[in-house]
């Protein structure tokens, strides 16, 4: 549930071309266990045709951030600073994941669907801003499952799958799109094509869709009353 959160400062990130995914798992399990659970704010954002990087926590964490991550993942570069907020943003959305609470997003997938996204954050023009938001909320223990071991037509199989998402730690999280465009229908052409990026990570009764969303919230990254998603660090919904 949402309460008062303290002023959030921000940092830009330089990833290293080497970046593997293996190494990224690592850096968001270690953050899913900082002491405090603080909110922490990941961005990817393309402006003019170039994506950036950045992430926002309170200024005690963000200062302690910068060593995590180069324990994490080496190369990175971490730069406290402004966050760009030119141009604008005019519209949001937020992304709603529905399908079995057993299953989870396409994992093996995951270098397909970066690159989709960032392909679109590419295309981004001169005067256009296309934000792809994730606030890392509530934090989610490892538990057992409670799906039935027997007693039910595929009740192994869900209990197995049950397993694979809460044998690690989590968040709770919301995910956000935003974006400035000279036009409704640009606006709709981007936020569709970052949408159908999204959709790579889509597995069997897990899809994903659209809601509409202030564009303050992203903005004033606005924490939700009830977070809406649960991503564990392996495999996320």
């Amino acid at each position: 549930m949402r309460s008062p959160h303290p002023e959030m400062n921000w940092a830009r990130l330089y990833l290293p071309l080497s970046l593997r995914p293996d190494q990224v798992i690592d850096a968001l399990g270690a953050l899913a266990t900082l002491h405090g659970a603080p909110r922490i704010v990941l961005e990817t954002f393309g402006v003019a045709g170039k994506v950036q990087w950045w992430i926002a926590a309170p200024a005690p964490v963000l200062r302690s951030l910068g060593s995590h991550f180069s324990t994490y993942l080496p190369g990175i570069q971490f730069v406290p600073s402004e966050r760009l907020g030119a141009p604008p943003l005019k519209y949001g959305v937020k992304l709603a994941i529905r399908g079995s609470s057993a299953r989870a997003l396409n994992t093996a997938r995951t270098e397909t669907t970066s690159l989709a996204i960032l392909g679109v954050l590419a295309q981004t023009r001169s005067d256009e801003r296309l934000v792809l938001q994730l606030v890392l909320g509530d934090r989610l223990r490892p538990t057992s499952p409670e799906v039935p071991a027997k007693g039910t037509a595929g009740a192994a199989e869900r209990r197995r799958l049950q397993a694979e998402k809460t044998a690690m730690h989590g968040f709770g999280c919301t995910v956000r799109i935003g974006v400035c465009a000279t036009s409704t229908p640009r606006a709709r052409q981007l936020i569709g094509s970052l949408l159908a990026a999204l959709r790579t990570a889509e597995a069997p009764k897990v899809t994903m869709r659209l809601h509409s969303e202030s564009p303050r919230a992203v903005e004033h990254i606005r924490s939700p009353w009830l977070w809406p998603l649960q991503l564990s660090i392996v495999k996320g919904q």
